[in-house]
């Protein structure tokens, strides 16, 4: 059976799974539009400047990577205070 990358994201998200694809459509559309807003920061302040655009992208996925996950599971826990 094949499955795409899609599929896998948002399965098992139950009630939660036209939020959860709604996120995933808005990633992909961000991933498309950040190399366009470096590129205009490049043409502006130049490359080292338009590099920034990719820390503040790189800073998020470690937030969420680290930090947000963890909200996640102590709103599913019910308790609402972080473990």
């Amino acid at each position: 059976m094949l499955t795409s990358i899609f599929t896998l994201s948002i399965r098992d998200l139950g009630d939660d799974t036209p939020q959860g694809s709604s996120l995933l459509v808005m990633m992909i559309v961000g991933g498309a539009l950040m190399p366009l807003i470096q590129g205009a920061l490049m043409d502006r302040v130049g490359v080292r400047l338009s590099l920034s655009i990719v820390l503040v992208g790189y800073a998020y996925l470690m937030f969420f990577g680290f930090f947000a996950w963890r909200f996640g599971r102590a709103a599913a826990d019910g308790d609402g205070a972080l473990s």
